[in-house]
């Protein structure tokens, strides 16, 4: 009976953190201006027309340049600081999108971890093992129960600052869309000079410098930012071309290995092993994936001026 209620947990803890974040939603008022789903293309809008910091900026501003006040440098660095906060919400919804990935093969691992505890428990059972290496399959269980349920709480809390972000009740139902694909036109068709030339009148940084030296710097900077953007494309899409070629391998070998099961050739522990290994080099190609549109991405920001390093400064 122990047996069957632990299996029962397990499938009971995958299938509900398998099943879309909004079924899990508390009690919340409902809002006929309430937004249900949110694609990657629509957060740029949405957070321009509904967010409350930038509302409030832009109320500010544009109530003082009404006024006859110069607003000068600071517009600009108020505009930054909006377009940032778009950029943030851009990055989230990427990560958001991997980590269910990353949940799919935490699911997989948690079936195995399952599998090695009973399995332990049986070998208890025969003499064939001992109490401690039983409590150390326990303890992975229990370690990969935790993690998943980890993953999904980082994705809730995507969800609950997603919904902040537009103005809406933390807990409305919201799904976030898939992350677009790259494709290789995209990236062949880039002209990296002359969108550079167009790009850097709109700099912030440059709009903002007061000084002849901090032109010099801050051109100096963004250039530098903007092209190594460029070349971030071209670095995630060698590793994207990697991680294709490694789930071609992985899908012949996790073809044969069902195969194999077919025939009685493996144990089911085996098979199970051998699908995480497929799911995680499934997980490794859609991270790939994910990171070359982050980078092209980046990409489209520094077009319009604003290049992001990895410590989310801007120039």
């Amino acid at each position: 009976m122990k047996k069957l209620a632990i299996h029962v947990l397990i499938l009971l803890c995958i299938s509900l953190l398998m099943m879309p974040q909004y079924l899990f939603a508390d009690d919340w008022e409902a809002d006929p201006n309430t937004i249900y789903k949110i694609d990657f293309e629509q957060i740029k809008t949405l957070m321009i027309e509904r967010n409350l910091t930038i509302l409030s900026t832009n109320d500010s501003y544009y109530a003082l340049a009404s006024a006859g006040v110069d607003i000068g440098t600071a517009g600009i660095n108020a505009e930054m600081a909006n377009m940032l906060l778009i950029y943030q919400k851009d990055a989230e919804y990427i990560a958001y999108n991997t980590i269910q990935k990353q949940i799919e093969v935490q699911a997989q691992q948690l079936v195995i971890a399952e599998k090695g505890y009973i399995l332990a428990k049986k070998q208890l059972e025969l003499g064939m093992t001992t109490e401690t290496e039983v409590a150390k399959a326990q303890n992975e269980l229990n370690n990969t129960m935790m993690q998943l349920r980890n993953l999904q709480d980082t994705q809730k809390k995507t969800l609950k600052s997603f919904n902040m972000a537009i103005d809406q009740d933390c807990d409305a139902p919201l799904v976030l869309g898939t992350v677009p694909v790259v494709k290789e036109e995209n990236i062949s068709k880039i002209k990296v000079d002359e969108d550079y030339e167009k790009a850097k009148v709109l700099s912030y940084k440059i709009q903002v410098a007061t000084d002849n030296y901090q032109v010099t710097d801050a051109e100096r900077n963004f250039e530098n930012g903007f092209y190594q953007t460029y070349q971030n494309i071209l670095e995630k899409q060698k590793q994207l071309k990697l991680e294709q070629d490694k789930m071609t391998v992985a899908e012949n070998k996790w073809l044969y290995t069902q195969y194999k099961a077919n025939l009685g050739m493996i144990s089911n522990i085996q098979l199970e092993t051998e699908k995480l290994s497929y799911m995680s080099q499934t997980l490794s190609l859609v991270s790939a994936q994910n990171a070359l549109f982050s980078a092209y991405n980046d990409y489209q920001w520094a077009k319009e001026g604003l290049v992001v390093s990895s410590s989310s400064s801007a120039s």
